[in-house]
């Protein structure tokens, strides 16, 4: 972390975190194929499926590292918790009155129902006023308003699994400790280690809605804990495992509903259920149907079949019925396996989180494009199809107690809660994922490029939004540049067999156009930010320097030794280019010459002038920022940020 006594202003934009992808799953949705990404999810049943990031072509960077598609046998790998960072005093308030990150003066766009782009856990409250989110990019669970869609309580912790109890409190499994939350006064209690045993790996907990114990997963068992020792109360057996204990649970693979292969372990519970009169446990594992355990004998009773990997399940209010998601929804009586008769549901119902209606007469599930279906309890017809009220909304969903209220992801990574009769929900303004941030000329706004080619302004002392100017180009996935002082866009668009570099204003009217040679490449755009007559096009073995109002060239030259690609900067004043080669070298636009080699710069990933072209900032790909004199091409400072382990996408030097 750097400190000084700088008047400066950072910009920083929240990007998407990367997806390490490891498993593909395709879901048509609304006309179109989908690819998704598997990841577990944190408050129970099966994985969630979160379309893969879009990005912008870029300089090749190192791949994120894997994320497990399920809990492994021994439990989660742990993430470390994130080290947050505040300074004294009173944080500041956006202009929707949210707390603004330490240090920040202003936010453009809003944190109202946004929790990142990796939720893993998504559901209601038991009793429907606050909605939970669990994340894994920022190792946090976040309880919400869902009626004006404010953060109202926040927990730094890098939870595994989550369950949302009846008395306000929620149960959290951190790496190998049971964590108890109490939002509301936000407490936070943490019981014994033991109450986990040694090696164990925890796969699915639930609360007693009575508040007095919990039910605990662990190595081919269920284990009844009391909520405040911590002890274990009572063990239930899986239906034919074998001792396991300490070795944690293997999976394997069972006919839906149907008894294991002899001999083979029972896949442990990824999902558990209490009756609400607590007498009932359900429970399942991938491929095992739904078991249903008496607690009053501790003996498991039933075992409901479905043809769901990882079905999600509810019992009715009167505690006699519980309905099971499959290809079709199935209902079942708790004194029985055989449906209950008279009950069809509509063909190929794939639901999500079923809710019974108060009064049991209706139920309710949310569809895969985020509808929601309303079924007669009685008979499985459908009374009513409520559409969602925006396109493309993706898992994890929920439905609050009851069905009256739904939620799930929508594109931009945001949290969509709504009225499912009505289609209302808070009104939150989602922002595309966002580039090239920069001030304007006079200094007075700020102005970013978003991936679907818009710039949007934004007054710099409050982030209220301005204008938002749409540029030319399809989205056919290649790269546009920004520049804020200028208010110049460089847009790349297919030429006949090659490509070309258009330039335009932020009213969209092309200015000039620069043929590229061919098979050269997508460029890589770089604006003079104080020659509005110089920008650099960095391409395959080349770096051409041109006039954006004229189209001209004004400089080519080869700068050798490329390593996929070249990128690199022009300095403000035009005058020469930074090039990311082996060492980093500047050149002369004038002569098209190589002033000097920065040796103590061998491998530059990001690099950056000073706005009097004097300085040279890069990003030594390692843990420092390297700061030369580019006439000399002297070291004047080395700033260590062994912290930035993931890289540096974005640097930039300060005006003063």
């Amino acid at each position: 972390m750097i400190r000084g006594a700088s008047c400066g202003l950072l910009v920083l934009l929240a990007g998407a975190a990367g997806f390490g992808q490891t498993a593909d799953v395709i879901r048509e949705v609304t006309g179109f194929v989908q690819p998704m990404n598997l990841r577990p999810n944190a408050l129970g049943g099966g994985p969630v499926a979160v379309p893969l990031a879009a990005r912008q072509p870029r300089p090749p960077a190192p791949p994120p590292a894997p994320v497990d598609p399920l809990p492994t046998p021994n439990g989660p790998t742990p993430r470390p918790i994130r080290p947050v960072f505040t300074l004294p005093g009173a944080p500041k308030l956006d202009r929707h009155g949210d707390p603004l990150p330490s240090g920040a003066v202003a936010r453009y766009g809003t944190v109202r129902l946004r929790h990142g782009t990796d939720i893993q856990g998504l559901g209601f409250t038991p009793d429907g006023n606050s909605l939970c989110t669990v994340s894994g990019s920022d190792d946090s669970v976040k309880m919400w308003d869902p009626v004006g869609g404010k953060e109202v309580a926040r927990l730094h912790t890098a939870a595994q699994l989550v369950s949302l109890a009846k008395n306000g409190s929620v149960f959290i499994i951190d790496d190998t400790r049971v964590r108890v939350w109490l939002p509301a006064g936000n407490t936070v209690r943490d019981l014994p280690e033991t109450t986990i045993p040694e090696g164990a790996g925890p796969t699915a907990i639930a609360v007693n809605p009575d508040g007095g114990s919990f039910a605990l997963a662990v190595d081919g068992r269920v284990l009844l804990v009391d909520a405040r020792s911590g002890k274990t109360l009572r063990e239930l057996n899986l239906p034919g495992a074998p001792p396991n204990k300490g070795n944690g649970a293997m999976l394997a693979l069972v006919p839906p509903g149907g008894p294991p292969p002899a001999g083979a372990p029972v896949p442990p519970p990824n999902r558990l259920v209490y009756s609400p009169d607590g007498r009932w446990l359900a429970g399942s594992g991938q491929k095992t149907g739904v078991w249903l355990w008496d607690l009053r004998t501790g003996k498991r009773v039933r075992t409901y079949r479905t043809e769901l990997d990882f079905p999600e399940y509810a019992f009715s209010p009167d505690v006699t019925k519980i309905a099971v998601t499959g290809q079709q929804v199935h209902l079942y009586p708790l004194d029985s396996e055989e449906p209950v008769e008279g009950f069809k549901s509509p063909e190929d119902t794939i639901g999500f989180a079923p809710r019974f209606s108060p009064d049991g007469k209706t139920l309710s599930l949310v569809l895969g494009d985020g509808s929601v279906v309303l079924l007669d309890a009685a008979t499985g017809t459908e009374k009513e199809l409520l559409r969602a009220p925006e396109m493309n909304l993706h898992a994890p969903f929920a439905l609050a107690p009851g069905g009256g209220t739904a939620a799930a992801i929508d594109p931009s990574g945001g949290i969509r809660v709504w009225d499912p009769k009505t289609g209302k929900g808070p009104e939150v303004a989602r922002l595309p994922p966002l580039l090239n941030p920069g001030l304007s000329a006079d200094g007075k706004s700020v102005t970013v490029l978003d991936q679907t080619n818009k710039v949007h302004t934004f007054d710099l002392a409050t982030g209220a939004p301005g204008k938002v100017a749409a540029l030319p180009g399809e989205d056919n996935g290649l790269p546009t540049a920004w520049d804020a002082a200028s208010r110049r866009a460089a847009v790349t668009v297919p030429s006949g067999e090659d490509l070309e570099v258009q330039f335009t204003d932020d009213t969209g009217r092309v200015v000039s156009k620069v043929p590229l040679p061919q098979n050269s490449g997508i460029p890589i755009v770089s604006f003079a930010a104080a020659n509005r007559d110089r920008a650099a096009l960095f391409v395959q073995n080349t770096v051409i320097v041109v006039n954006p109002t004229t189209g001209k060239t004004v400089r080519a030259f080869s700068p050798g030794n490329p390593d996929n690609g070249f990128h690199g900067t022009i300095s403000p004043d035009g005058r020469v280019t930074a090039v990311a080669t082996h060492p980093l070298t500047v050149w002369e636009v004038a002569t098209g010459k190589k002033r000097l080699t920065v040796d103590a710069i061998p491998r530059a990933s990001e690099v950056a002038f000073s706005p009097d072209s004097r300085l040279l900032a890069a990003w030594d790909g390692a843990e420092t920022v390297v700061v030369a004199d580019v006439r000399t091409g002297t070291v004047v400072r080395r700033l260590p940020l062994p912290d930035a382990a993931d890289g540096v996408s974005v640097l930039a030097v300060s005006p003063d």
